[in-house]
């Protein structure tokens, strides 16, 4: 059985709020990238394509 830590809860959490950033009311999704020393090295969230 896997251990979660408390790092991973809490990443896990902040990546959740970041999905709340996108616009598209049926798909958010948020991802955080955290280095080897625990910081977060990027975030990012997904949005509608854009338009030409």
């Amino acid at each position: 059985m896997s251990q979660t830590s408390k790092w991973d809860k809490r990443y896990l959490a902040l990546a959740k709020e970041i999905s709340t950033w996108s616009k598209d009311p049926s798909t958010q999704v948020g991802a955080v990238t955290v280095g080897n020393k625990k910081e977060v090295l990027s975030q990012g969230f997904n949005g509608f394509p854009r338009e030409k």
